[in-house]
């Protein structure tokens, strides 16, 4: 007969930092999905922009997260200083700061180039913060435990996903309906909740600590060889073959993807 688990066999706790980044994601991701499926309303229905201004605004966003992320996450890991200059929260924390203003300028705009500037400025909030943000999570969780880390925050950054969408549908619902008010106040209304889900994220990310640095190498100083930190192409370049053809089918769907706010536009 197997014995009965001890209190030894439990699996420890998550690290503080893990929840936290976790409760922010939550709340980043409640924004996000209370604004995204707005904007085609907001752009060509109160507006009164073409669909192309609509197909404008989502692929600059496309191209500034593309062109964020690898950046972003190479410069927190140090850049061309190297490891012993990493550095994640300033990244995670203009990352989370930067949607506030994005959300708040389309919760206000008069014209479709606002919202442009707005959306604009959202993502390059998630492109400066999702790598740095992820490899915080690394940093802090034992290697046996990061399946674990990474699960929780998916799971709630899919639970804020599912509580925007419910969310901004029973504001809609309640202030259209019930209260009479018409499309453009209450879509304004839904947005400025929208930014203050933003702002509750964004506040956490000053709870959130750097783990300790690493220790220095043991051994005498002669015997410390310090080679230079790689440029950003230099790192690129020096990845394992196997990474590059695990995104290549991410590659082909993304250049046939086209953006959802046309699925949007549709339905609506």
């Amino acid at each position: 007969m197997p014995d009965a688990p001890t209190h030894h066999d439990a699996r420890p706790r998550l690290p503080p930092t893990v929840r936290l980044l976790g409760w922010i994601s939550f709340f980043a991701d409640i924004s996000s999905e209370m604004a995204y499926p707005l904007l085609p309303l907001l752009v060509v229905g109160v507006l009164g922009a073409s669909a192309s201004s609509l197909g404008a605004i989502e692929g600059v966003a496309a191209v500034v997260v593309a062109g964020l992320t690898a950046w972003a996450g190479w410069r927190s890991d140090g850049g061309s200083r190297g490891r012993r200059a990493r550095r994640r929260l300033p990244w995670i924390r203009w990352g989370y700061g930067l949607p506030v203003l994005g959300k708040t300028l389309l919760a206000v705009a008069t014209g479709w180039t606002v919202v442009l500037a707005g959306r604009s400025i959202d993502r390059v909030g998630k492109g400066f913060r999702s790598s740095p943000r992820d490899a915080l999570i690394a940093d802090a969780t034992e290697p046996t435990e990061r399946g674990r880390a990474f699960g929780f925050h998916r799971g709630m950054d899919t639970a804020g996903a599912l509580c925007g969408v419910v969310i901004s549908g029973i504001a809609l619902w309640w202030l259209g309906p019930s209260e009479g008010t018409d499309l453009e106040h209450a879509l304004r209304v839904v947005l400025g909740i929208a930014a203050a889900m933003s702002l509750a994220s964004f506040v956490l990310t000053f709870r959130l600590r750097e783990p300790p640095p690493e220790p220095a190498p043991a051994g005498p100083i002669e015997d410390v060889v310090v080679e230079p930190a790689p440029g950003v192409m230099q790192a690129i370049a020096s990845l394992p073959r196997r990474y590059f053809l695990s995104i290549l089918p991410m590659v082909v769907f993304a250049l046939g993807n086209s953006t959802d706010a046309f699925l949007l536009l549709r339905a609506s």
